[in-house]
């Protein structure tokens, strides 16, 4: 059959299109056929574990969320029971699987029965988000010492001491596409800020301890990435000044993020999903910044 110039160029064009087609096919990758074909509809976490310090309320709550939805099971912890309970029930009743886990992240025996009360839930652990946290805004000179104490505690010990209980979980769970840990540090580890002082430094050593555990347990499969959020709606800020402060130091705020606005726990959320799941499984030792861009400075 003889073409003419018409159908000449037709076929090249429909060539041309057929090769762009098997490109985009290529580059969706092996993890995205997996969906496909295994049937899970496109659930970045199916199948994993997750325990979640701080899980009852704000941050940790909405990464729960966000890992339920996804097809993670999650066990929750935290000091306040109450709050854990609750949370659990709500994520039961959209169908997910919870548990909540109460005890104290400072406390090196605590954290280890926090792991062991997880995997014997749901057998096994793959996944552990340090996000417990507090805060006391002031100059150190006019800090507690009882303030210093609990802040480090909680927002440098509690990664330590949880970490260390989950590393011989998440090491079993290596070779399945799990194993990570997500450590939820903040964007004043980017930047010098007034009255931060203590937080900064208890967050910045976290965001060093991500750096070197990523170091450290690479060469296991496991992975450990940090997130910095910036100012986020949650109620950390009402344990930190009086209440009726909030919402106009929030509002204040909004003007200093160049985006505009500030953070929802969904927006943190999304990534902690992303760095957990097989789509980041090249990325470690990453501290990925989710801030409204406030960490370019001004």
């Amino acid at each position: 059959m003889r073409l003419t110039g018409l159908d000449r160029f037709s076929h090249l064009a429909l060539g041309k299109a057929i090769n762009h087609a098997l490109e985009c096919i290529r580059c969706m990758g092996v993890w995205h056929m997996a969906f496909a074909i295994t049937g899970t509809h496109g659930k970045a976490l199916q199948g994993q574990v997750a325990l979640i310090s701080g899980g009852g309320t704000g941050i940790g709550l909405g990464i729960a969320r966000a890992f339920v939805r996804e097809g993670a099971k999650v066990a929750l912890t935290g000091r306040r029971l109450d709050k854990l309970a609750e949370a659990a029930t709500e994520l039961e009743r959209a169908g997910g699987s919870a548990r909540a886990v109460a005890g104290d992240v400072s406390n090196p025996a605590d954290a280890a029965r926090m792991v062991a009360e997880t995997v014997q839930a749901f057998g096994r652990l793959t996944i552990l988000v340090n996000n417990a946290g507090v805060a006391n805004f002031g100059k150190l000179e006019d800090t507690p010492g009882d303030a210093i104490e609990r802040m480090i505690d909680i927002d440098l010990k509690g990664p330590l001491y949880l970490s260390k209980a989950a590393l011989p979980e998440l090491r079993k769970a290596a070779g399945t596409g799990g194993a990570s840990i997500l450590n939820i540090s903040s964007s004043v580890t980017s930047l010098a800020v007034r009255a931060f002082a203590v937080y900064s430094a208890a967050k910045a050593g976290l965001d060093q301890l991500t750096r070197c555990l990523a170091l450290d347990h690479a060469a296991e499969g496991i992975r450990v990435n940090a997130i910095l959020p910036g100012m986020v709606e949650t109620p950390i800020f009402e344990t930190a000044m009086p209440k009726a402060a909030v919402k106009p130091m929030l509002e204040s705020g909004a003007k200093m993020h160049p985006l505009g606005r500030i953070g929802s726990v969904e927006d943190i959320a999304e990534m902690a999903v992303f760095l957990s799941s097989p789509a980041a499984a090249w990325i470690t030792g990453a501290r990925v910044n989710v801030d409204g861009g406030i960490g370019l400075g001004s």
